[in-house]
């Protein structure tokens, strides 16, 4: 089992790291502010928005790769005795990916769209707000927050069976629940870095000395 953990623990670095790849390759193209329409509307970032097309695509080997290391990982807890934590961590991981995946398209579809018409015409169409709006809304609580469960879940049951360092565990269920209180005070979408959070399961995931 710590191979297969070490490949997991590599599989979800590689993924954080295709990401922020994504990222820097957008930067270089000068379109970070289309990837900000995702967040701050459309007016005035036109075609820029064509980038988020970008975003998506190493969104999507993110979310493949964090599966499979995570899987991996509820393997190994679900060996631990951690049978209960690690299905329902890892079932509120896949539900909160495929709210990933609906937002992605949202982005790389609706707002790429409502871009477009701006520089064309000059005018965001009328529907878009109400339509990011509700998308916005809906991620919070069926993406981030069943994210952020997950991961506090993993951390617990870490924390419990030894399977991985036990600081791995304490940081995810004190990082975790500090991004849950932060929509709840601040009222505002989390960070974008909280999707590099991963990174400290995966780096214990390649320590661990953990055998059944």
């Amino acid at each position: 089992m710590r191979v297969e953990l070490r490949l997991g623990g590599a599989a979800m670095l590689l993924g954080v790291a295709v990401l922020a790849a994504v990222f820097v390759l957008i930067a270089m193209r000068g379109q970070m502010r289309g990837v900000a329409a995702s967040f701050m509307g459309v007016e005035g970032i036109g075609r820029d928005a064509s980038a988020l097309a970008t975003l998506v695509k190493g969104q999507a080997i993110y979310g493949v790769l964090l599966i499979v290391g995570f899987g991996v990982l509820a393997s190994g807890l679900f060996e631990a005795g951690e049978r209960s934590l690690a299905l329902a961590s890892f079932g509120l991981l896949v539900f909160a990916h495929a709210a990933f995946v609906i937002r992605a398209a949202s982005d790389a579809t609706i707002t790429v769209w409502a871009g477009e018409q701006w520089a064309e015409r000059g005018q965001v169409p009328d529907v878009y707000e109400p339509l990011q709006a509700f998308a916005e809304t809906s991620f919070l609580w069926f993406g981030e927050m069943p994210f952020l469960l997950a991961t506090a879940g993993f951390g617990w049951a870490v924390i419990r069976s030894g399977v991985l360092p036990t600081w791995v565990g304490y940081v995810a269920v004190g990082w975790s629940i500090l991004w849950l209180v932060f929509p709840l005070v601040f009222k505002s979408d989390l960070p974008a870095a909280f999707v590099l959070f991963p990174v400290i399961f995966g780096v214990g995931m390649l320590v661990t000395d953990w055998q059944p």
